[in-house]
Formats: C-alpha cells, sequence, structure tokens
C-alpha cells in the first residue's frame, strides 16, 4: 500500500499576551496526537521572540500561511492575529478548522471556517478528513488521459476574478459562495469514482449563484457574477463585460473544457451555421442536450457530423451508443427542428476506452433525466 502524504498544517492561536502553556499546551497536543499525519507550522515557535520589523514578521507569517495545505486556529480567547490569518487563509483557498472551547462564538470565526469545533483535536480530525477528501478528488481536462489533482486555491482564484469583473468583494463573496460549491461536488449526481470534470465544478458555481441571487439578504453582495461567470466560462471571453483581464481569464476551475466543432463531412448543422461551443447553438433544447451530455465526467470533446431530413421526432432530443468502428467514441443521434434537416448526427470522445459503457449509461440517465433521450 502507497504511503499516505503527510499535510503541512498551520496551527494559528492566541500568542501576544499569553504565558507559555497558554501558547503551547495545546499546539504540542496536537502535534503529538497527529504527528504521523502532519508536519507544522507554528508560529509560536517560528515568529516569537524573532528579531524584525511588524512588516516582516506580518511577511513571513503570511508566507507560512499560503506554504501549509490547511489551518487548525484554536480561538480559545479572541485574537486579532489569528482572526487576521483565517481571511488571509481563505483568501489563499486554504481550508480552515476552527476549535472554540470557550465559547466565544466569534461571528468572523463562524463565517470564516470550513467547521467549527469544540477541541483542537477534534479540528485537527476534521481538517485531516478535508485534506484527504480534496486531494483524492480528480479533474477531467479536454486533452485525451490528462487529469489533474483537484485544487481548491484555482476554485478560489476564478471565483475572485468574477466578483472582480463584476465589481463585488472578492474576499468575502468567495466565502460565501465555496462552502455551497464544495458540498454539490462532495456528491455530484453523476460522478464517476473519484473523478469530476471542468464542467461539473462550472455547474456547481451556476447552481451556487442562482440560490444566493434569490436570497434578498444575499443579493445585492452577489449581483452581476453569475453574468460574468457565465459569459467569460463559456464564450471564453469576456463577450460585452471588457474588465476581465487573460490572466483572470485563465485563473482557474470553470471552463467548459468539453470543445464543441464540426467534422469533416458536416459543412453547416442543422441549424444553418458552424458551431464551435455550445453556446453558439442556436437551438435553446439542442443546448439542454449537450450540457446535458458534457455534465458527465469522462468526456474530451463533441464532434457534429452530417446532418438528414429522413428521421424526425415529435420533440428534441438525442440518444448515445458505443460507436462499433472507432475506440474512445459514442456515436450519437440528435433529433431537433432545424434549418438544415431534423437528424444531426454526432460522436463523443471519451478520455478512456474501458470508461465508454461508463459514460455511455451516465449520458442515458442524464438525457432521460431531463427527459431528452430519444431512440
Amino acid at each position: 500500500m502507497a504511503k499516505r502524504r503527510k499535510f503541512l498544517v498551520y496551527l494559528a492561536g492566541p500568542i501576544s499576551g499569553c504565558n507559555e502553556a497558554q501558547r503551547n499546551g495545546w499546539r504540542e497536543e496536537v502535534k503529538r496526537k497527529y504527528a504521523a499525519h502532519f508536519n507544522f507550522s507554528d508560529p509560536a515557535a517560528d515568529l516569537l521572540g524573532r528579531k524584525a520589523t511588524p512588516y516582516e514578521i506580518v511577511q513571513a507569517d503570511l508566507e507560512a500561511i499560503e506554504n501549509a495545505d490547511g489551518m487548525i486556529v484554536n480561538m480559545w480567547r479572541e485574537s486579532i492575529g489569528s482572526a487576521m490569518g483565517i481571511v488571509h487563509a481563505q483568501r489563499a483557498g486554504r481550508p480552515v478548522v476552527a476549535a472554540d472551547p470557550n465559547r466565544i462564538r466569534s461571528r468572523m470565526v463562524s463565517f470564516y471556517a470550513d467547521v467549527l469545533t469544540d477541541d483542537p483535536l477534534k479540528a485537527a480530525k476534521s481538517l485531516l478528513a478535508i485534506l484527504r477528501a480534496e486531494t483524492n478528488w480528480r479533474v477531467v481536462k479536454a486533452t485525451p488521459g490528462v487529469e489533474e489533482p483537484f485544487e481548491r486555491q484555482k476554485l478560489v482564484n476564478a471565483l475572485r476574478a468574477a466578483c472582480r469583473g463584476a465589481e463585488q468583494d472578492e474576499i468575502v463573496v468567495p466565502r460565501l459562495a465555496l462552502p455551497l460549491i464544495i458540498e454539490k461536488l462532495k456528491s455530484p449526481k453523476r460522478k464517476i469514482g473519484n473523478r469530476v470534470t471542468s464542467t461539473d465544478i462550472y455547474r456547481a458555481v451556476m447552481a451556487t449563484f442562482r440560490e444566493l441571487e434569490a436570497d434578498n439578504a444575499r443579493a445585492p453582495a452577489v449581483r452581476g457574477i453569475l453574468e460574468h461567470w457565465r459569459h467569460t466560462r463559456e464564450a471564453g471571453s469576456a463577450g460585452p463585460i471588457n474588465r476581465i483581464s487573460e490572466t483572470d481569464r485563465e485563473s482557474g476551475y470553470g471552463h467548459t473544457d468539453v470543445s464543441v466543432s464540426c467534422g469533416p463531412k458536416s459543412h453547416a448543422t442543422i441549424w444553418g451555421k458552424t458551431v464551435r461551443s455550445i453556446p453558439e447553438i442556436p437551438s435553446t433544447q439542442a443546448r439542454r442536450v449537450f450540457r446535458a451530455i458534457t455534465g458527465v465526467p469522462g468526456i474530451t470533446r463533441i464532434t457534429l457530423g452530417p446532418f438528414s431530413g429522413k428521421e424526425r421526432r415529435n420533440s428534441t432530443g438525442a440518444s448515445v451508443s458505443l460507436s462499433s468502428t472507432t475506440a474512445n467514441v459514442l456515436d450519437g443521434r440528435l433529433f431537433d427542428k432545424g434549418e438544415k434537416g431534423t437528424l444531426q448526427t454526432f460522436q463523443v470522445w471519451v478520455q478512456r476506452e474501458t470508461d465508454r459503457p461508463t459514460v455511455q449509461q451516465e449520458i442515458e440517465n442524464s438525457l432521460k433525466d431531463e427527459y431528452l433521450w430519444r431512440e
């Protein structure tokens, strides 16, 4: 069995005005109990008494937080430095688990912490569970055979970029949305193993901001973000919103990685125009079909093929089957009333040949869930 990775954890908590037992007692206990799972970044040991300017101390502390995989904070009493560290950890995309043993019930800590417990050892256990779960996730990329570990930082970067583009707060709003997004990704309806696609992430973000927009108390804080996210992620450009930079556009998760193109034998689609992405499809129902398909993990691209007017159905829908001639491919048939015909053939390219039967079944389930499956 492969040896599990040890995570680097930052131990935050009051330092100034504390005696040695208050500073170090709980830290030493966590180190002792979790030495097999964590390495530790301890400001009480690394920074206390260090001869440096306040600026140098703060910079070293922030760098230590950014270098860590996550943070445990023991807020046994109120601490300005610890509270600021929590915010910086979240800004850097690091999970934070807080202990509140004396029931201070700080609203700031409650908002910014991923988990709130009553004991530092419980906090360590919760953080270990979070880090192990998220480290085990794999994000399927558009390039066949390419996967990468899930990185919370990439998701936070993408959310912050959307907030900047919509001229909304880029610290509070991502923290408001992130727990809801992560919860959706923990058990996506059509997840295959431990893999998710960028489309899964895209959809989770869209659903989350729709929920926040429907909440009268939160709607003003998220106004414009959903529109900005949709334009920049779907179209791959700023569209009518011109405030996004190239850095923001490529800042993290959420792009629709499944590309769409017309095949060599298709001069146009049934809609009478060349299509390069799902948003370019003029038929609302056909867009629904392909969004349902691309929401299934393991798909890399879709190629649109020839059209015909020989077959039709009473309503828009599609079906897919295992290709008998081409590896890594599912053959698809889309029925939709278009300018050039009623039947559009297409191919769904699957990242792994061994996943093809599973992906086919998941596409069928997805289309049936949306009442879009047509034999």
